[in-house]
């Protein structure tokens, strides 16, 4: 019953607000499919699940942005990484989830792919 909650309470924001991205942690494994967004909402979806009942990220990204997901940035940490371009700039978005108990370490993998996409946009650059 929580899951019909919360996934009607998404769907709602998504339709009343229409944002170009949104993020959101899930709580969900491979086992639900496409219906927590409909596909009459216009969004790429870009999941990172676990385990039903903890942990999960998910991405939104509107269609007409063209996004794309950027596999080389998993490493571990708990995220899903999209990128869209806009008027000739390229933009990067991210659900990143880090656990309260997480110890601080963690987030040096978020400090990582920052890098990763800092040396793809220099290299980009020379071409």
């Amino acid at each position: 019953m929580v899951f019909v909650v919360k996934r009607n309470d998404l769907q709602a924001f998504l339709s009343v607000t229409l944002p170009d991205v949104a993020l959101q942690d899930t709580k969900v494994d491979d086992s639900i499919t496409s219906e927590l967004v409909p596909s009459s909402l216009d969004y790429t979806i870009f999941r990172n699940d676990r385990t039903l009942g903890g942990g999960g990220t998910m991405l939104l990204v509107k269609n007409n942005l063209s996004p794309t997901n950027v596999s080389n940035l998993t490493n571990g940490s708990e995220s899903i990484w999209a990128k869209f371009s806009v008027n000739g700039t390229i933009h990067y978005v991210a659900s990143w989830y880090s656990d309260p108990h997480a110890p601080s370490e963690h987030i040096l993998l978020f400090r990582e792919q920052l890098s990763k996409i800092m040396a793809d946009h220099r290299t980009s650059k020379l071409l």
